[in-house]
Formats: C-alpha cells, structure tokens, sequence
C-alpha cells in the first residue's frame, strides 16, 4: 500500500500542502466560551498548538512555515520554533498570498478524512487562494499518507512508548495497593503523580 502512495506523490515539483490550525469549536449557547480544539495533524507537523496559524508545506524541497489567519495575535512563540529549526519560516496573509500567486502550484493538497474510529473529520484548510491561479486541489491523498505515517514507529518511539507504559503501570499499581473507599480521586491522582 505504500509503494501506491509513493508512486503517487513521486514528482512533487511545485505541489504544497496546506493545513488548518487550531480553532474554536462553536457551541450554540451564548452563556458558554467556545472551546479549543488543538488539530493534532497540525501539531504533529508544524509543533504549534495555539490559535491563529495554519501551515503551509512545501512538498518538493519540505519547506514548513507557519501563516497567519484571522485569529492570529501571538507571534512571540513563533521565533522559538524558527529558531530550533522545525519551521522555515513566518509568513502573513499578504506574503503567503503572494508567494502562492508567483509560485501557481500545479497541484494543492488538503487535508481531508474521516477517522473510522471516532467519526471525526480533521478540520480542513478553509482559506483563499489568490485569484487567476489554475492549481489541481486533490482532497484525497494527504489524509491515508499522515495517517499511515503517525501509525508507523521508529525503534526510538517504541523504546519511549515501552517506558512510558511501564511508568503507567507502575503507578496504576501503587494507586490498586494504597486505595481504599474513603479516597478521593484528586487524593489518588497526588499518589499517581509521585511515580
């Protein structure tokens, strides 16, 4: 099934991918703040979890940056991820505009799917695109790619998977021998947090 994949993504010459960050969930009641919800694809690509940026990644030379949306109002951590060499770059609406409208990708990929599991749809980039430009958008190979990938671990990840459930067990254990009726849950989370 990979060989499909990469057969398909073989001559990425000019094609990006753009993705939507995190944002708020509506909730139609006017007593309420409207949640975050962090998009993890997002995360797991571009390393930001705040509100106000979406990604733009380019495909042939793999090329991160960061770009601004309507909800953008911190740009001190931004510098960091520059910085640590995760992210190309920072890009404004008007740069990434212009950069796309010079660039006319022949091919733009978002991010698109339903998880079998959940039933959730990662949220898909919703911007504009510069006018006169004759770009391919194809919604349907990107999602089966990053979800194959996170799936697939390295010996590195494995290892720290392993110890991270060791841990857990451990704890789990510890709680198991020193509960008893009268505890609290917030009582057993102070011994869970001391493993």
């Amino acid at each position: 099934n990979i060989d499909y994949y990469n057969n398909i993504l073989d001559d990425l010459k000019n094609q990006i991918a753009l993705f939507k960050g995190s944002y708020c969930e509506h909730i139609y009641n006017t007593s309420s703040t409207y949640p975050i919800k962090f998009e993890a694809y997002f995360v797991y690509l571009f390393g930001v979890e705040q509100m106000g940026f979406d990604g733009y990644l380019e495909l042939d030379t793999g090329n991160a940056y960061i770009v601004e949306n309507n909800l953008t109002n911190d740009l001190s951590l931004l510098n960091n991820l520059i910085e640590q060499g995760g992210l190309k770059g920072y890009l404004t609406l008007t740069e990434f505009n212009l950069l796309i409208k010079n660039k006319n990708p022949s091919k733009i990929y978002l991010l698109n799917g339903l998880d079998r599991g959940t039933r959730i749809s990662p949220p898909m980039w919703d911007g504009e695109l510069p006018k006169n430009i004759d770009s391919e958008i194809d919604k349907t190979t990107i999602y089966p790619l990053l979800n194959n990938s996170r799936t697939i671990k390295t010996a590195e990840e494995l290892y720290f998977i392993k110890k991270i459930c060791e841990i857990s067990a451990k704890g789990h254990e510890k709680i198991m021998r020193e509960c008893k009726n009268a505890n609290f849950e917030y009582e057993l989370s102070k011994i869970f947090q001391v493993i």
